[in-house]
């Protein structure tokens, strides 16, 4: 309690003070007293006031630095006023640094107050002002009361003042707000209290209006964040009324923003083909990617879409909200095709071979895929039907969409059905109790590639047949069909003219997808290719940095065999030599036996005469045939036997027995030669 005799022994204890004179001060408020050494120590002059004022300029800064806050201290200063108006007593608003930046107060507490200069602009810290209530608040970051005496400089001990400190949302010291009057009888503990009390409201405000612009914020990033996903969604409260929903939804739904927010969900759209529908229960529970039919408001037509449901709960575990999430299953297969591998990874550059036949099937192929009718590829197994539909998918309009490949003749009759086009959770039974997508819904936007479609049992071809005609697929236990655009490529090794006479290919089948055909050549067709692929195939199964060769006896075997595996027989071929051949050079040996042992003879063309000599005798003629055939063939083994009409065998007999050398007949770079041998060549 401040007293009369407080106050003297403090006007006696404060003059030795400011003397530096022996004295007993403890019984001064240690706060007041620390702040007395302070004030003595920064050169306070104790006996009148040191002037610091901002100019206007300065001031309207600070006031402008602080506006927001201000906003808010300003109506509690005024609620603070209108309790203590008529008591001589003046608030004011001091920031961190002690500059006063707002004064409320009556009239005559405001002259008196132009001698200590307590005014807007002026600067109470310690360091100018000496021993104040902003300067002990301001050192020890709580409330303080300071009475007249206790005052470091002479002219303020007149006043008495109290002010509390004001806190930020993270509790940074902001400023402090400060009550002074010079009547002490009136400035007691009470007035400290409402200061406090203002101080401490101010303080939590702005906090809530931390609070606030943190969720405008979180609400904002929220708000960028469904814009930016690609599904449409909706935010729903735990009454199901919508809260929040991003523009793709509205587009969705047809609606304006106005019309949708704060409206129940049911009312915005329905679930007809549900049973929950009835019970509106569909939204009460988590779901991914449920397949669902949906009408919305003002349409009468049920989109199919995939819907996901989110419960959000408190930390009491209670339902607050729902985040639905409705998506076009076009968009999910993109994606699931993206991440299940379903495209296509040739194209018409990877096709090895540069024969007349093959030069004209590509050729063919690349005008096919500039269409988006159906396709019909024809070919022995192994002659590379599949690299031939991806070719032609990835040079389409359709490259950007899914290359789904089913083998109709790999898939038993009883689930052909369901793969191709999917089926409704329950729909029989052992069925997913999720449903299943069919590969034709997959490869929406794409290519679906059919092969082995000779093996396609009948019913399924009559369904397949009605997806041609209608671009519609009907899930197996759906109530709805769906859209598709997909292009159709089927391939088969069976000729179909002659199953459509035994009853097992249906004949308008045959002609829905018979808008283009490719027949692709077997390799015994194309035998001029066969060399170019072996390379290709030394390139694949290789060992990383290896150049390997194939020598001319074993390159004569390979075109000498008839091939009835085809291209895929050639690669097993040569993937097994490379694993089993010790040199780089792939020889007899190293091929199979079937190809090592053939017989295989190549008809007689015209062969070079021998020179008419009758000197000559039977074996310089027959020597001179050769000479002459390898001469013409350019050392070919293969052509030259051809040539002069006998077989491979017997022409490499004979130049065994002649000393003949077909190297002699070839133009091999020299490093060839030197690196594998004079009977290696690399193709």
């Amino acid at each position: 309690m401040y007293t009369k005799e407080y106050a003297e022994k403090l006007s006696v204890a404060w003059r030795k003070f400011i003397r530096h004179e022996d004295h007993d001060y403890s019984f001064i408020r240690p706060s007041i007293y620390a702040s007395w050494l302070r004030s003595r120590d920064a050169g306070v002059e104790p006996q009148e006031t040191r002037l610091w004022l901002l100019d206007e300029a300065g001031l309207q800064a600070r006031v402008a630095a602080n506006s927001d806050l201000m906003e808010i201290v300003v109506p509690y200063m005024e609620t603070l006023y209108s309790v203590i108006k008529g008591t001589t007593l003046s608030i004011h608003y001091l920031d961190k640094d002690g500059f006063l930046l707002k004064t409320i107060g009556d009239d005559e507490i405001q002259r008196k107050s132009n001698i200590t200069l307590p005014i807007p602009g002026c600067n109470r810290s310690e360091q100018y002002a000496g021993t104040n209530a902003f300067a002990v608040c301001c050192a020890e970051q709580t409330a303080a009361i300071v009475y007249g005496q206790e005052h470091y400089v002479l002219p303020h001990k007149d006043f008495s003042c109290c002010a509390a400190p004001v806190f930020d949302y993270d509790n940074t010291f902001l400023g402090c707000l400060n009550i002074s009057g010079h009547e002490y009888d009136i400035l007691n503990r009470q007035t400290l209290g409402m200061v406090m009390a203002a101080a401490d409201g101010i303080s939590k405000e702005l906090k809530r209006l931390q609070t606030f612009q943190e969720l405008s914020h979180t609400s904002r990033q929220r708000n960028h964040i469904i814009e930016a996903l690609s599904a449409s969604i909706l935010l729903l409260d735990n009454s199901n009324n919508v809260i929040q929903v991003n523009s793709k939804a509205l587009r969705l739904m047809g609606l304006p923003g106005q019309e949708v927010l704060g409206q129940n969900v049911y009312m915005l759209m329905l679930f007809p083909d549900d049973p929950r529908h009835a019970t509106k229960k569909i939204l009460d529970e988590p779901l991914e990617h449920f397949p669902v039919n949906v009408i919305f408001k003002n349409s009468t037509e049920p989109v199919r879409l995939l819907l996901s449901t989110s419960l959000i709960n408190d930390g009491a575990g209670k339902h607050i909200s729902t985040v639905v999430h409705l998506e076009e299953p076009q968009a999910v297969t993109r994606l699931t095709n993206k991440m299940s591998g379903y495209r296509a990874t040739f194209t018409f550059d990877d096709i090895v071979g540069d024969c007349a036949k093959t030069r004209d099937m590509v050729k063919d192929a690349r005008r096919i895929a500039r269409s988006g009718g159906n396709v019909l590829i024809l070919g022995e197994s192994g002659t590379g039907k599949e690299l031939i539909a991806q070719s032609i998918h990835a040079a389409s309009d359709y490259s950007a969409g899914p290359f789904v490949a089913i083998n109709c003749g790999a898939l038993p009759k009883g689930l052909i059905e369901s793969e191709l086009f999917g089926y409704e959770k329950g729909a029989f039974t052992g069925a997913s109790r999720e449903g299943q997508v069919g590969k034709f819904e997959l490869a929406d936007g794409g290519t679906i590639f059919l092969d082995e479609i000779g093996d396609m049992p009948l019913d399924v071809q009559v369904t397949l047949l009605r997806v041609l005609e209608t671009k519609q697929v009907h899930r197996i236990g759906a109530k709805f069909p769906k859209t598709v655009n997909v292009r159709i490529i089927a391939a088969t090794n069976k000729k179909l003219q002659d199953a459509i006479c035994d009853k097992t290919f249906r004949e308008d089948l045959y002609y829905r997808l018979n808008v283009f055909t490719i027949s692709l050549p077997p390799l015994r067709e194309r035998k001029e290719d066969l060399l170019a692929l072996a390379c290709f195939f030394l390139r694949k199964y290789g060992r990383k940095g290896r150049e390997y060769g194939i020598s001319p006896r074993a390159a004569e075997f390979l075109l000498a065999y008839h091939w009835p595996g085809n291209i895929r027989e050639l690669e097993n071929v040569i993937e097994r030599a490379v694993n089993i051949t010790d040199s780089l050079v792939i020889e007899p040996e190293h091929l199979p036996p079937f190809i090592a042992a053939s017989g295989f003879v190549v008809p007689p063309q015209e062969a070079p005469q021998a020179v008419s000599d009758p000197e000559l005798t039977v074996q310089d003629s027959e020597k001179q045939v050769i000479l002459a055939g390898l001469e013409k063939c350019n050392g070919n083994m293969t052509a030259t036997a051809r040539c002069i009409g006998v077989s491979l065998r017997t022409l490499y007999r004979k130049m065994e027995k002649y000393r003949i050398n077909a190297e002699h007949f070839r133009c091999r770079p020299k490093a060839v030669a030197e690196a594998h041998g004079p009977y290696a060549i690399p193709w």
